[in-house]
């Protein structure tokens, strides 16, 4: 799966990525992180926020994280952040997911608040990309208005675009 993302046009294009730390059987993006870093990208990690969003701070291994209220490390606040539209790729864990690029994530709602100015421009950066076991696809997820859809899944099998 990484051969495939780092290749793509819009991976090679990208200046900024955010991804996240693997938790609770997610998939793993640290070899992405690694190919990204080599290539001289400026790589973020979502930080949660008090106002329920989630902010991203500049990840520089072997930069020392913070657990944050879930027990999941995070750049602490001296790190610099970056404002979500000025990312170019942002890969978001995945629990499960339909051909259409609905996604279910961990129930927090923090991406779904946090890229909530897509609705009113659908197209703008970042593309987000889900990554997924394909195992973890499913029929058809029920969605809410409130729901931030996928641009891209990929899986541990293939890359799926789905807009």
């Amino acid at each position: 799966m990484a051969i495939k993302l780092v290749n793509h046009n819009r991976f090679k294009q990208a200046k900024s990525c955010a991804f996240y730390l693997p938790n609770d059987g997610e998939i793993s993006p640290m070899s992405l992180v690694a190919l990204a870093l080599k290539r001289g990208k400026a790589c973020y990690l979502p930080a949660l926020a008090t106002d329920g969003r989630m902010r991203f701070r500049r990840y520089l291994p072997p930069q020392r994280l913070e657990p944050n209220r879930y027990g999941i490390p995070e750049p602490g606040p001296t790190s610099p952040s970056i404002t979500p539209t000025k990312l170019d790729i942002v890969f978001m864990p995945v629990v499960a997911f339909d051909e259409k690029g609905s996604r279910l994530g961990m129930g927090g709602g923090y991406y779904d608040r946090t890229f909530a100015f897509k609705h009113q421009r659908p197209g703008v950066k970042p593309l987000l990309i889900g990554l997924a076991h394909d195992c973890q696809q499913i029929t058809r997820l029920t969605s809410d208005k409130w729901d931030i859809g996928m641009d891209f899944i990929a899986t541990d099998r293939r890359i799926v675009r789905v807009i």
